[in-house]
């Protein structure tokens, strides 16, 4: 009997996960649309399929930090940018970063990565947060 009980959990978890993918990429085109509030071309985001990595090339004067996500992935989290200066990894102006493609989500393969990009602002309070920030949908 408990295997039984199991084994429909299993399914019933797996059903969810199959439905929340779906889901997913049922709204695909509000998941994530390019956005650009920096001037143009200061950020530069390249793929490099053969290699499976995206490169992000920064053409500002001051550091810029960037993030990459799965499109499937993104779906289903909530996620917030990484303000804090001392452990977030900059990409120097001029200067470039290369990522690798986003891993499967729940066994599925990514189709597309999400890129994130954005500059450090102090506020007056001391605590940093984001400002002219862009995001990228780069297919995989």
């Amino acid at each position: 009997m408990p295997s039984r009980v199991t084994g429909g959990v299993s399914r019933w978890r797996s059903a969810l996960a199959i439905g929340l993918l779906v889901a997913a990429g049922a709204c695909r085109d509000t998941l994530a649309p390019n956005i650009d509030l920096m001037p143009p071309n200061q950020v530069t985001v390249v793929n490099v399929p053969p290699a499976r990595t995206i490169v992000v090339v920064n053409r500002t004067s001051t550091p810029i930090f960037a993030q990459v996500w799965g499109g499937n992935l993104l779906a289903v989290i909530d996620y917030v940018l990484c303000v804090d200066p001392d452990r977030c990894e900059s990409i120097a102006p001029g200067a470039s970063r290369t990522y690798k493609y986003p891993e499967p989500f729940q066994g599925v393969p990514e189709k597309e990565a999400v890129v994130s990009w954005w500059h450090l602002s102090r506020g007056s309070d001391g605590k940093y947060g984001p400002v002219d920030w862009g995001r990228k949908v780069v297919p995989l």
